[in-house]
């Protein structure tokens, strides 16, 4: 058995790592943080290109539901 992680394993314990942060019982502005870099981390692992273009709809085109998910953390934050 592989000590790493392939991407769709990695993405499930992204989504641990934020439902774990959406029921903590922390303010908003700590929950606000974490979701900062969760999402930073989900741009690291799956190489989200930061401007919009042609390499940024490739990506969702491949990789739609890592696109959902980091969509949905960003519109999560306050």
């Amino acid at each position: 058995m592989s000590k790493f992680k392939n991407k769709e394993e990695v993405l499930i314990d992204l989504k641990d790592r934020f439902q774990e942060i959406i029921e903590a019982e922390v303010g908003s502005s700590i929950k606000d943080t974490r979701l900062a870099v969760l999402m930073t981390d989900v741009e690291k692992v799956f190489e989200i290109p930061f401007m919009a273009g042609r390499r940024l709809d490739a990506f969702k085109e491949k990789h739609p539901e890592v696109f959902e998910f980091y969509q949905h953390i960003s519109l999560t934050r306050s």
